[in-house]
């Protein structure tokens, strides 16, 4: 995994898979800004739809498949 430094104005949003279940946070240095909350509402809403969900948990599952080859 690769480590990232946040500057002030900066927000990563973070989404961690556990099994079928999917969890949204915000990492951020300082305040948390407008575009980091929106970034972090859209993801939750995207989360919502079944099938969006399934789509990325099937691409975490090939991502992880190709690191074990490699």
């Amino acid at each position: 995994m690769t480590e990232i430094t946040l500057q002030d104005n900066q927000a990563a949003l973070i989404l961690t898979a556990n099994g079928d279940d999917i969890e949204v946070d915000i990492s951020h240095e300082g305040h948390v800004s407008l575009a980091a909350g929106l970034c972090e509402v859209l993801a939750i809403k995207l989360l919502e739809s079944e099938e969006f969900r399934q789509e990325l948990l099937v691409k975490l599952q090939e991502n992880i498949e190709e690191d074990q080859v490699s």
